[in-house]
């Protein structure tokens, strides 16, 4: 596993040689898993979770005990009940909370906002939610709207929400959609690299991410990863994708093509340092 980044002042603790003084590693206070487009190659795919990322997950949560899964869309192929039961029942046996922000695949036959979630009261009536864990805030988004964006209902309360937040109680805001908004019309000044997602389904709209959503995480000084998943569905599309500007941070991840298969796992510590590492099987 590579480390790909890490933010807020990493203190080094290196064991000098002679000391008599034993240094305990720290340990992260949250670790999760964000994984995309977990159905696998549109060609071969088994109606379950893609096999050699579900093998992978269960091994390295057994070793690294994972707080929660975030999976960022495109779960299922085909939404029918069928797909669905399977890959539920396989989600729940992994003993892990869950979270999915819907691709859209997972919207073909209408979606259900089926979760695993953190508390009773995270769910919004809709297919996303808000969650708190210490002094972080996951923001699990439906971005399958034209545009790549969150609809006038999400938009609203989300923009009241992070209006809320303040920068004294909140260390670092983690958002988790399918689409890659942020490349719909991107600021030049933010120099972000472009690349083809596995789909442009819902691109076109009037709206999008700069114009809709961005000004409200812009004014609240908070630190923020935008995780999304709808890449490396087939072995010529990239499969990762990382960008950053100031505080904002872009992470693109999936599967599928059966070369550059990946997922990340996100650690979170008390001093709201964040390490991300990329997984490759």
């Amino acid at each position: 596993m590579l480390l790909l980044q890490a933010c807020c002042g990493c203190v080094d603790e290196t064991k000098h040689a002679g000391a008599d003084v034993s240094i305990t590693e720290e340990k992260p206070a949250i670790t999760f898993a964000v994984a995309g487009h977990i159905y696998g190659n549109p060609d071969t795919y088994t109606n379950s979770i893609y096999p050699p990322f579900l093998a992978q997950l269960k091994k390295d949560h057994a070793a690294r005990h994972f707080d929660f899964l975030f999976l960022t869309g495109d779960v299922v192929a085909h939404a029918t009940d069928s797909n669905w039961n399977t890959v539920l029942a396989e989600l729940n046996s992994l003993n892990l909370k869950w979270l999915i922000a819907p691709g859209n695949h997972d919207l073909g036959n209408g979606f259900v906002p089926v979760s695993r979630p953190f508390n009773e009261s995270c769910g919004l009536g809709g297919p996303y939610w808000f969650v708190r864990s210490g002094r972080s805030e996951m923001l699990v988004l439906n971005t399958s709207n034209p545009g790549w964006t969150v609809d006038e209902d999400q938009r609203k309360v989300l923009t009241n929400h992070l209006q809320q937040l303040k920068s004294d109680s909140t260390d670092n805001i983690f958002v988790f959609t399918h689409q890659l908004w942020w490349e719909r019309n991107p600021p030049a000044e933010f120099g972000l690299d472009s690349l083809r997602p596995n789909s442009f389904a819902c691109y076109d709209g009037t709206s999008d991410f700069w114009c809709d959503v961005f000004p409200c995480f812009d004014s609240t000084g908070i630190e923020t990863w935008f995780f999304a998943g709808d890449m490396g569905s087939h072995y010529t599309l990239p499969a990762y994708y990382e960008d950053h500007y100031n505080r904002f941070h872009f992470y693109g991840s999936g599967m599928g093509g059966g070369i550059s298969d990946n997922y990340l796992i996100v650690e979170v510590y008390q001093n709201g340092r964040v390490d991300i590492e990329k997984v490759n099987f």
